[in-house]
Formats: structure tokens, C-alpha cells, sequence
């Protein structure tokens, strides 16, 4: 049987990079709905999407998954620009267009404003794309209403009071300290990528992302951070491990890189709402999941702000004191 040949729309900026690695031998993790996923280490990993779901570096995008999707342990191979998957697909990269997240420069002044009200935008978002099952229904801002099933309210009691260190974070330094705290977080809840997975990816995405847009040294060790990640891998999949690993580094798929940089500029409010929606709609409760994150975040980075005033108001206060004695 010949095998079909797919034209990649779209690949992201990490497929790009695999093209280099000629003749390397990939394996087909899984086939779930909506996507393959393929892997060669552990955290070397890429999956093949149709163009309903989202963009993400590590994402080839083609017109229309097949009907038979390949089985897990099907050997692939990306060579001269061609990604054959056991012996029915192949898949050519070479004339997609590239997707890589853009990060926007901003201002002294903009950076120094402050963020737009998230209670207000996740109320907003709620009244247009309900949140369904996760971590949603503990902010209390968002009023959810219904009962919890025994799952979700297992996962509540496991997750509220995590989540409540990760909000109240006054110092960068003690960041890993709070994620030690956080391990239950790790694989809590169902699905390819678990609730848990989902919070903790997005909160570190916008800590990282903060940096990055806003040009700050928050002092997190980072690679630390990797490591602790890497060491917590066991608790969950390969899959989820891998993209709460790239979330650290600053890698996120389309939705929320955009939904945290709009935040982060300080875009018009119902700009930020919208980028908010478009996060929502991810998954079952995924993409609520990440909202949470996010909204921890800037919770942590309101406290990490007011503990760096509070020290330099201190510093300051010394340093007069000491030129006062020494005028004496």
C-alpha cells in the first residue's frame, strides 16, 4: 500500500530545529483525538495536529488527521525534510511556514503599570465560556455554581491550599521551597494533561514570561526549577512533563503565550478578555486550569513587588541613617 503524503501548514520553531537531525529515528508515543505524538527522549517530543487545535513550537500542522491513526510503537523518521510514520503516512515539512512566539517590547512606562484587574476578566470570561470541573470553582471571584462531583472535590481539598502558597510567594528566593509544598500538584486530575499539570505549567510560564517581557531578574533559579521538574516527572506523563518543562524555559502553546504577553502589556481590557476566551476553550478544563495559573502568578509577582519595595524602603532608610552618624 503506497503511503498518503501530507503537506505540513504550519510547524513550530523546535520542528524546524529537528529538521537538522538527519535520519533520526523517532517512535510514536500516542495517538490520541487530535493529535499524534511522537518522541525520541524522553523530553524530545513533537506531535502531528490539524489546524482546529492550538500552535505550539513543538506542533506540525497538517489539513486533516487520518481516519486510522498510527499505534503506539510505530517507528517514524525525519529525513530530508520528510517525516514518515510507520508505513502508511508520510508528512512534508520543508515547505510549511514556521510559528514562533513573538514577545512584545514595552516601555519603561508600561512596565511599571499595573496589570489589568483578572478577577474582573475571569468574571467576564466565565459569563461567555463557563468553566467546567478543575481548579475554577476555587477563585472566588467566579461564583461557580453546581455541586463538585467526589473527584473534583477531592482534587479541591488537595489543590486549595497549594495553590494558596503558590499566591502568596514574597520572594523569588523561596519559590522552589513553595513547589516543594506544591508536589501534589503534579498528575492531580485526569486527561493527557492533568489539572494539576496545567496549573503549575501556566504559573511558571508567567513568572518566566514576566522576565522576560519586562526585562526583570526575579532571581529563580530556573534550571532548578528544571530539575525539580524532571526529578517530579514520575508522577505524571511524558507528554505533560514535557510542556510544564518548556513553560519553565518560556515555551507555551499560542493561547496562553498570548493571553499572559497581552496581560503583561497592559493591552486594552477587552483585548485581554478576548485572549482570556481564547484560552478558556482548551480542553475540557485545561484551558480554566491555566487561567488559575496565571492568576496565581500575578498574585505572586503583587507580593514579590511589594517585599523588593519594602526591602529597598529599608536599605534606603539605613544607608540614611549611616550618613547622618557619620556627619555627627
Amino acid at each position: 500500500m503506497k503511503p498518503t503524503v501530507d503537506q505540513a501548514t504550519r510547524i513550530g520553531a523546535k520542528v524546524k530545529a529537528c529538521l537538522a537531525l538527519k535520519g533520526t529515528a523517532w517512535t510514536v508515543l500516542a495517538s490520541v483525538r487530535g493529535a499524534i505524538y511522537i518522541h525520541r527522549d524522553p523530553n524530545e517530543l513533537l506531535w502531528i495536529t490539524d489546524r482546529k487545535s492550538t500552535m505550539h513550537g513543538r506542533a506540525i500542522e497538517i489539513g486533516r488527521l487520518p481516519s486510522s491513526m498510527p499505534p503506539a510503537g510505530s517507528s517514524c523518521r525525519i529525513d530530508q525534510g520528510i517525516l514518515s510514520i510507520g508505513h502508511s503516512m508520510l508528512v512534508e515539512l520543508k515547505k510549511a511556514s514556521v510559528w514562533e512566539p513573538r514577545w512584545p517590547a514595552i516601555n519603561t512606562k508600561q512596565s511599571r503599570e499595573a496589570s489589568p484587574d483578572l478577577d474582573m476578566v475571569l468574571a467576564r470570561v466565565a459569563r461567555t465560556s463557563p468553566p467546567q470541573g478543575g481548579f475554577a470553582r476555587l477563585l472566588p471571584a467566579l461564583r461557580t455554581t453546581g455541586t463538585a462531583n467526589r473527584l473534583e472535590a477531592k482534587m479541591a481539598a488537595v489543590a486549595r491550599e497549594a495553590i494558596s502558597h503558590c499566591q502568596q510567594v514574597s520572594s523569588a528566593k523561596g519559590l522552589l521551597k513553595v513547589l516543594d509544598r506544591c508536589r501534589g500538584l503534579i498528575g492531580l486530575g485526569a486527561g493527557l494533561t492533568p489539572s494539576g499539570d496545567d496549573f503549575l505549567a501556566a504559573y511558571l510560564f508567567t513568572l518566566r514570561a514576566n522576565e522576560i517581557v519586562k526585562k526583570v531578574n526575579l532571581c529563580i533559579d530556573w534550571q532548578q526549577g528544571r530539575t525539580w521538574l524532571q526529578g517530579e516527572s514520575i508522577r505524571t506523563n511524558a507528554i505533560s512533563s514535557t510542556l510544564m518543562l518548556d513553560c519553565a524555559s518560556g515555551f507555551a502553546a499560542a493561547p496562553l503565550h498570548e493571553f499572559v504577553t497581552s496581560t503583561l502589556r497592559n493591552d486594552a481590557i477587552d483585548e485581554v478578555v478576548f485572549r482570556a476566551c481564547q484560552l478558556s476553550r482548551i480542553g475540557h478544563s485545561s484551558g480554566w486550569d491555566m487561567l488559575v495559573g496565571v492568576h496565581a502568578a500575578f498574585s505572586s509577582l503583587e507580593c514579590m513587588s511589594r517585599d523588593m519595595a519594602e526591602t529597598e524602603r529599608v536599605n534606603r532608610h539605613a544607608v540614611c541613617r549611616k550618613e547622618v552618624v557619620h556627619v555627627r
